[in-house]
This record gives structure tokens, C-alpha cells and sequence, in this order.
């Protein structure tokens, strides 16, 4: 079985991510980083603003372009939403940016045109669901499928070299900066002229780096695609579209509890670790809780969730509430419990009715009585009937 390697590319990602939900389309929009740009949109890129470029002279050459702050969290959504589809029909998809990534595709493609079927059905798949254009290049090997990419072509180990000679080296801008620079002072533009030049010369002049180039290059990438998706957690969130008072905050809590622990036992697995977030006026707040034995069950998790919300919330209106489970392990055997947080407390809401009406020992559990001769004596009376 050969080795079939895809690079994932998301073309105008951040712009969808971060566009306001009213945004027309008509006004350049620019999103930022630190001082630089991260992505720009199709209009701000005819004014000559491209990825990377510093903040100020965003505002010289397109002054009527929307500046966002890029915020990870605006992110996740989009995130999830591609990733998934990517995993689909890959078993092993490593994610390197929220908007690229890599996916071992050697079980499920076989030859070149197995290759071309699957980039085509992962490109039409995101285009529908997300309607964001992807390029997807594939290879025998990391780097080829990554300098594919931007061609949408799949290239099979035979033809790598015939692919890789006329590649110019001012297209892979994601090599490191001073590599470049080296090599342009050699006067390399080519991936083939660096071939030519010989590993020992590359080794010299460009170092460790310019050595990991040549055996890329030349078809020694070992690299292997890292499993790094769907991670290793599982999450729920609520939105509140209005201030929600406390009783309702502890009830959309004690949903979220059960939403997440039927994601995780659909995964087979329990989390030791615990996240509370809060997303208020004043911004995102976050409280965790780590555990050497996992909370086993939705009432366990209730009550985990509960502390952290007291740790954390001071009664300040909420714009959503997100419980995260991390740091998953399978799950270890025990004893399966049928009763969820809210069905739990509505049978000891029952038991206690009873109790108050027909007596203390109207309603006891079996597992608290130590004497079952007594236990079938209170409920079958002496002729076998059902009897207090």
C-alpha cells in the first residue's frame, strides 16, 4: 500500500468566521492579528492588502475596510464544521491552523484516480456546507501535498520529481524566512536547481534546514500525519438570546450535563477534566476542574458543573454557558446507572411524597436494607400479595 497524504487549504476562512451576521459584502473587510494581517477579503485584496502586511498600512491602502481583531473563539464553529467533514472520509486528519491541515488518506484511497474522487468529493462536500472554496493537493508525502495545494493537483510518487523541478521557491512562503534568504543569495529559485546544487553544498551554505529541504525534495519525508482530530474532548453550549433568570441558568445546566454525557458515551469515554465557560458583557470567563477518577455518569457531572458555576458566576446577565469535557480516557467497566441528573431527582421528589403521607418506611431502597428476609416480608405479604 502506497503512501496517499492531502493537504487541506480554506480559502476567505477567516473573513466567514468573523463577518457580522448583517455584513452586505460591500465594504472591504480586513482581519488582524497582533499588527498584522491575517486574511483579507477579496475587495481589500485588489487595494494590494494581503496576508501579512503590517496594520498601518492596511488603513493607507484600503481606509474604508472593516478591521476585525481575530478571536479564536469566533472560530470554532467554521472549525468544527470543516474539520468534521475532513474526517469523514479520512481516518487520521491533523489540523496544523484552523483553516489548513493534513489527512492520511492511504486507507481509503488506493491509486491516482481513487486520489482525484476523494479531493474532488471533500472539496464539493465543504463548498456545500460551508460555501467556502478549498484546494486540496495530494501526494506521496507532506511536503508534496502541501506544494500541491495551491495547484488542486494530486501528484503520485512516480511523477514527484517531474511535479517538484519547476516549483519556484518565492511560492512557498511558509518556508523559513531566513532559509529563503540564504537560498536567494545562492541564486536558487527552484526546487529542481536546489537538487542540482547537491545535499552537501545545501548542508554547508543553508544548515539543518536547508538539509531537511533537500530530503524533502529528493522523497525522504517521513513525517507522519498526527491523529489530532475529532480532539480529545467533547463539548455543549447554550446561546441565551434574553437575561435568563437563576433558576433557568441551573436548568439549562443540568441539560447541558446530560447532552454531554451522551456525546461521551458515544465516544466510550470519560474526561478527567472538567470546563465551565461563561461568555458575559465583560467578555469570556473559564473555570476547570481536574480529577484522578472521572465523574462516571450524568449525576456525578451535575454535580461537578454546579461547583464550577458557583466558583464562577456572580449573577451577571449571560450571552451562553459552554461545559467541556477533557483529557478523555476510556472508559473503565462499572456499573451502569439508569437515571439521569433530572430523572434522580424526580424519583426522590416521589419517594419523599410517599413517605410524608404513608410513613418513613413507606419507600426504601433494597439496597439499604441489610436484612432481605424483612425487605420480602414488608413488600409480599403472607399470602404473596403486594401489601405495606
Amino acid at each position: 500500500m502506497g503512501k496517499w497524504i492531502a493537504f487541506v487549504q480554506i480559502e476567505s476562512f477567516y473573513i466567514k468566521a468573523h463577518r457580522p451576521p448583517l455584513w452586505s459584502g460591500s465594504m472591504p473587510m480586513v482581519v488582524t492579528r497582533g499588527s498584522r494581517v491575517v486574511q483579507a477579503c477579496r475587495q481589500a485584496q485588489v487595494e494590494c492588502v494581503g496576508t501579512g502586511i503590517p496594520l498601518r498600512q492596511v488603513r493607507c491602502l484600503c481606509p474604508q475596510a472593516d478591521i476585525v481583531t481575530f478571536n479564536p473563539e469566533d472560530c470554532q464553529s467554521l472549525y468544527r464544521q470543516i474539520w468534521d467533514i475532513v474526517a469523514d472520509h479520512s481516518p487520521v486528519v491533523e489540523p496544523t491552523s484552523f483553516h489548513e491541515g493534513f489527512a492520511d488518506i492511504a486507507k481509503v484511497v488506493s491509486n491516482t484516480r481513487r486520489a482525484v474522487e476523494w479531493q474532488r468529493k471533500v472539496s464539493k462536500q465543504i463548498q456545500q456546507q460551508t460555501d467556502l472554496k478549498s484546494l486540496v493537493g495530494v501526494g506521496p508525502s507532506k511536503f508534496v501535498a502541501r506544494v500541491a495545494a495551491p495547484r488542486n493537483a494530486v501528484v503520485a510518487e512516480e511523477d514527484v520529481r517531474e511535479f517538484l523541478t519547476p516549483i519556484s521557491l518565492s511560492e512557498l512562503g511558509w518556508l523559513d524566512s531566513k532559509l529563503q534568504d540564504t537560498l536567494q543569495r545562492l541564486g536558487l529559485t527552484t526546487l529542481g536547481q536546489v537538487v542540482e546544487v547537491g545535499n552537501n553544498t545545501i548542508l554547508q551554505q543553508a544548515g539543518q534546514h536547508g538539509g531537511r529541504l533537500y530530503d524533502w525534495i529528493k522523497g525522504s519525508d517521513n513525517c507522519m500525519v498526527q491523529a489530532l482530530y475529532p480532539p480529545a474532548e467533547e463539548q455543549v453550549r447554550r446561546v441565551f438570546d434574553i437575561e435568563e433568570r437563576e433558576e433557568v441558568i441551573i436548568q439549562v445546566l443540568g441539560e447541558l450535563c446530560e447532552q454531554l454525557a451522551d456525546k461521551l458515551l458515544g465516544r466510550g469515554s470519560q474526561p478527567r477534566q472538567i470546563t465551565l465557560r461563561l461568555e458575559a458583557d465583560a467578555g469570556y470567563h473559564a473555570q476547570t476542574q481536574q480529577y484522578s477518577k472521572p465523574p462516571k455518569d450524568t449525576g456525578q457531572l451535575y454535580q461537578v458543573a454546579q461547583r464550577l458555576l458557583q466558583q464562577l458566576w456572580q449573577g451577571q446577565p449571560l450571552q451562553s454557558l459552554e461545559l467541556v469535557a477533557g483529557d478523555l480516557q476510556a472508559v473503565e467497566p462499572y456499573q451502569i446507572d439508569l437515571w439521569s441528573s433530572r430523572r434522580r431527582r424526580t424519583v426522590e421528589q416521589a419517594m419523599e411524597a410517599a413517605r410524608s403521607r404513608y410513613g418513613a418506611e413507606a419507600v426504601n431502597r433494597a439496597s439499604q436494607l441489610e436484612d432481605k428476609q424483612r425487605f420480602a416480608q414488608m413488600i409480599l405479604g403472607a399470602k404473596g400479595r403486594f401489601s405495606w
